[in-house]
């Protein structure tokens, strides 16, 4: 198959799978296509600053930006050695920038485009429990053993992700509970960590879900309790750092 190459010229592999052309690495791009950089965000008080305007108090409130959510990049815990392997981390501002992240003839799959995916290998997602499909788009040896590892050629990588939550969740509809929560956001701090690696991976897509959210493709393994398993969902950490794949345009 052809290579793909980024702005930074950056080489990847791909992968056809039925009428789809596919990168079979994790992105790893500093810069959109017209040369634009992205934020280097490698500290946690660096991640929050890209977080735009958000009611955050305690440690951080110093760092409150008002300016909309700026598209952020890092590595996984900041070593080169992860950005070289799993490739990086971006926030979702990246995927909905104007500039464009993808090479000209790519661009960020959405939702269907996986989903064509699923059905080419003749298997659906399974939010729970063990699946076929998660192992035929999972790497060989990085995975906890499969039997179907990697038969599609994809080659998802346990790259794990960048956690943020930003606020703490005021949506509880009784009022003494709801009162309660709205005291305790006044002392909450952002929770950033990098979480999971080699244990799961999350792929940016670029559809909207439920109340305008993104949509993701998450694979899971959970080795105690043997599942091993494909989500497709969304939401609404849309500051956490997650791994793109790009798709070829037909």
């Amino acid at each position: 198959m052809e290579k793909l190459i980024d702005i930074d010229g950056n080489e990847y592999q791909t992968v056809q799978i039925g009428n789809q052309v596919w990168m079979s690495e994790n992105l790893g791009v500093k810069h959109f296509r017209d040369g634009t950089p992205i934020l280097h965000a490698p500290s946690d008080e660096d991640w929050f600053k890209a977080t735009g305007k958000r009611e955050v108090y305690g440690v951080f409130k110093d760092l409150i930006r008002e300016s909309e959510t700026l598209s952020a990049w890092c590595s996984y815990d900041n070593k080169y050695v992860n950005e070289l392997k799993y490739g990086l981390l971006f926030n979702y501002s990246v995927i909905k920038h104007k500039a464009g992240i993808a090479p000209e003839g790519w661009r960020v799959p959405t939702q269907d485009d996986f989903q064509a995916m699923f059905n080419f290998l003749e298997v659906e997602p399974e939010p729970y429990g063990y699946s076929r499909l998660s192992g035929k788009l999972k790497a060989k040896k990085e995975w906890w053993d499969n039997p179907f590892h990697n038969e599609s050629g994809f080659s998802a990588l346990p790259a794990g992700s960048r956690f943020c939550k930003v606020r703490p969740n005021i949506t509880q509809l009784e009022w003494g509970t709801l009162k309660k929560k709205v005291e305790e956001s006044k002392t909450f701090d952002p929770i950033i960590a990098f979480k999971d690696l080699g244990e799961n991976c999350t792929f940016w897509t670029s559809s909207s879900g439920r109340g305008g959210y993104p949509m993701f493709i998450f694979l899971k393994n959970e080795k105690n309790e043997e599942r091993d398993f494909v989500l497709v969902d969304y939401t609404e950490n849309i500051h956490s750092g997650e791994s793109i794949r790009l798709i070829k345009d037909k």
